[in-house]
């Protein structure tokens, strides 16, 4: 990547930076910084996190700039309950990036749904989430809900829980920060906020990155052709807040960020994600009583990838053959969606809050195909995606008990329409006029929360939710390795019935809490083999895609059943020092199958699901200026796939920072990930029937977690 280019760009932004504050200075007198008040979207649409009748988390700013971990991604996947990889998404496809909740989403079936200021962070497309253009320096909190008991406010995608990462307001004054470490890493940005009025404030921030990454791909399988995946990342924001009294508040953003990887386990592989957003929020009072939220946004993104593969590559014959491109793809898809939800309350019915929504995908994705001769030909996929939701959601409170009842009411329509594939292959024309879908859900959620006394609450909520198939699964054709991936356009949507119980206890130093969950999924989507015989016999399965041996597609397996328990403490030692700790165990089943027991068996757990992960940490405020934090992860090995042939292995990672605040305005801080240097497949190897390794196969790759990374930098703000 250039370096040097990047460097350029943050030292001219920090320049301007720096003379604008400058300026500023010399014609108002210095204001002292202060923290300002987070925007007003929340993961529970306006309700207090703490009060809700389900298991939920918050991570504030200090937490977040003092953890041990270097983004955004890392720092989730050590919260309690919630499962990412253990790459960072900047080494990854940008479409095998997962997040789990309670064994709900993997990376080929996102269930659960990750906002930003509210605003679905889940790409339009794919359905992933670049973690990468949210840096860790723009974050003011995390929200997290967990569960499906949600849905009845956010509707599809919801069905395992609700993340929001919650970016901060612009401050007067100016900072900067830059960082370095393993694998010539680099990252760096600034920040200018200028408050105008005591009503107007704009922001502006740059934030980037850079890092030539590390060896995934063992040595021993490792091909002449494969090499270590370089990224770059560029994000520009700009806000303005327009306070015009103490009660309401308007607010617009700015988003444009770039993501490209470089050499993808190949070193003829690359993508660069492109996403350009303008959003406006709103909080209006009404009245007394009445609370009006707004929020629109208007968001388009592409996706340029270019795969590559290695004909008679196998684990066994690692040199043979030679690297080919066999597919160029630029999927360009525009999104826009806009929702308004009223708040107030009513005699003995408290935080009552209803409202609409909608949401519009549209995609264009041109694929052109090659094998080891040349081009093949080219497929075009259209289609648009339409989601209309309308919700309520009320908390009576009985005068005579101390119990808290919600109750929660959600519609929703889906449709897909426009769809159609077009284009040529082999010589032969392609025009297929797909027909349009809809769908209407009904989401109901009702829980309880029970105040036994002043220490210990107890809680609990059923509810029904659904997820629908999305445009990547239903139209997206492409090639990985020796797997061809055809689209499946007859894919339903997915439906759950939920429930769960739990306790929140609180005494003084200690809080504690713990829920059992129990979910049965109908419907359940997975990503499967459909065939696995494909050669020039029977012209690759039909295909004449000489790359593929094996075909692939997303279909409904069948139905599932998501159930376990979930503990999570905290410890206020003293002044200075906290501790935390969490437990997670999962079974994740499927209790029925529409396809053979060798591709989805019932009865096992469910691909990408590991049956328990744990996490400790310790903060430690060791001096007025030191502040130390250590967080330990660990999880069970689990199977990458439900066949149950490809099985990742697990491990106890260990993470350390140490912030120092030198001076009033400088920052400086250390970073070790993994600093016992664990080293195992977080994308594992692929067995046979008789446990033996499979060798013969060239579409399952392992590839290592993240090594031990040392970061080192500095924050100053002027």
């Amino acid at each position: 990547m250039n370096t040097q280019n990047n460097l350029f760009k943050f030292s001219a932004l920090s320049l301007a930076i720096l003379t604008c504050n400058l300026i500023h200075a010399e014609e108002s007198p210095a204001k002292q910084l202060e923290q300002l008040a987070p925007i007003s979207v929340m993961a529970s649409r306006g309700s207090n996190l703490q009060d809700m009748d389900m298991s939920t988390t918050v991570i504030e700013h200090e937490q977040i700039q003092n953890a041990p971990q270097s983004s955004i991604d890392q720092i989730i996947n050590k919260i309690p309950g919630v499962f990412t990889p253990a790459r960072l998404s900047t080494q990854l496809h940008p479409t095998s990036q997962l997040i789990s909740i309670r064994g709900f989403g993997t990376s080929t079936n996102g269930l659960n749904l990750v906002l930003v200021d509210g605003i679905p962070a889940n790409d339009p497309y794919f359905r992933t989430i670049n973690w990468s253009q949210i840096p860790k320096e723009q974050v003011e909190r995390i929200e997290v809900i967990r569960g499906g008991g949600a849905t009845s406010l956010w509707g599809n995608m919801a069905m395992g829980g609700v993340i929001n990462i919650v970016t901060r307001q612009p401050e007067q004054g100016s900072a900067i920060y830059a960082s370095y470490g393993s694998f010539n890493t680099a990252s760096y940005g600034a920040s200018q906020g200028w408050e105008l009025s005591e009503k107007f404030k704009i922001g502006l921030s740059y934030d980037g990155s850079q890092s030539d990454g590390y060896w995934q791909v063992p040595k021993r399988y490792r091909h002449p052709d494969m090499s270590k995946t370089e990224n770059q990342v560029d994000t520009l924001n700009i806000k303005a807040i327009y306070s015009p009294n103490q009660q309401d508040e308007y607010l617009l953003a700015l988003l444009a960020s770039e993501t490209k990887e470089e050499g993808l386990q190949y070193r003829d592989a690359e993508n660069k994600w492109n996403t350009f957003r303008i959003a406006a929020t709103g909080l209006t009072e009404l009245s007394p009583d009445w609370k009006l939220n707004t929020l629109a946004w208007y968001q388009t993104n592409d996706m340029q990838t270019q795969n590559a593969s290695i004909p008679g590559y196998s684990l066994a014959t690692p040199n043979n053959g030679t690297s080919i491109i066999s597919q160029k793809e630029k999927a360009e898809y525009d999104s826009f969606g806009t929702s308004l939800t009223a708040n107030t309350q009513w005699k003995q019915l408290e935080d009552i809050k209803f409202g609409v929504d909608y949401r519009q995908i549209e995609v264009k994705d041109p694929l052109n195909i090659f094998n080891s001769t040349g081009f093949l030909g080219n497929i075009t996929a259209e289609a648009t995606h339409q989601f209309t939701g309308i919700f309520a959601q009320a908390l009576y409170r009985p005068e005579t008990l101390p119990l808290d009842i919600t109750l929660g009411l959600r519609q929703d329509f889906w449709k897909a329409s426009d769809a159609e594939t077009y284009g040529q292959y082999a010589g032969s024309p392609i025009q297929n006029r797909l027909a349009d879908q809809d769908e209407n859900h009904f989401s109901p959620r009702l829980g309880f929360k029970y105040h036994f006394n002043d220490q210990l609450d107890l809680r609990g909520a059923a509810y029904k939710n659904f997820s629908a198939p999305g445009l990547n699964q239903m139209y997206r054709s492409f090639i990985g390795g020796s797997n061809y991936t055809v689209p499946n356009t007859d894919l339903k949507s997915q439906t759950n019935r939920g429930a769960e119980l739990g306790f929140d206890f609180s005494d003084h130093a200690l809080t504690l809490s713990g829920t059992y969950f129990y979910n049965k999924v109908k419907d359940y989507i997975d990503y499967a083999v459909v065939r696995s015989d494909c050669d020039a016999g029977n012209n690759y399965c039909d295909t004449g895609v000489s790359a593929a041996a094996t075909l692939r597609q997303y279909v409904n397996a069948g139905d599932a059943k998501m159930q376990g328990f979930e503990l999570i403490a905290n410890v206020q030692v003293n002044d200075r020092i906290s501790l935390n700790a969490g437990y997670t165990r999962t079974k994740s089943e499927l209790t029925r199958s529409n396809l053979s027991v060798a591709v989805a068996p019932t009865g096992q757990q469910i691909g990408q699901i590991p049956t328990w992960n744990a996490t400790w940490g310790a903060s430690w405020q060791a001096t007025d200026q030191l502040h130390l934090n250590v967080q330990l992860r660990e999880f069970a090995e689990y199977w990458n796939n439900t066949a149950h042939t490809q099985l990742n292995e697990g491990a106890l990672t260990v993470d350390l920072s140490a912030n120092y605040q030198a001076t009033p305005q400088l920052q400086l801080f250390a970073i070790a990930q993994n600093i016992t240097d664990q080293s195992y497949y977080d994308q594992g190897l692929s067995y046979l029937a008789d446990g033996s390794i499979n060798t013969s196969s060239s579409g399952t790759i392992p590839q290592y977690a993240l090594p031990l990374n040392i970061t080192i930098g500095a924050k100053y703000r002027f």
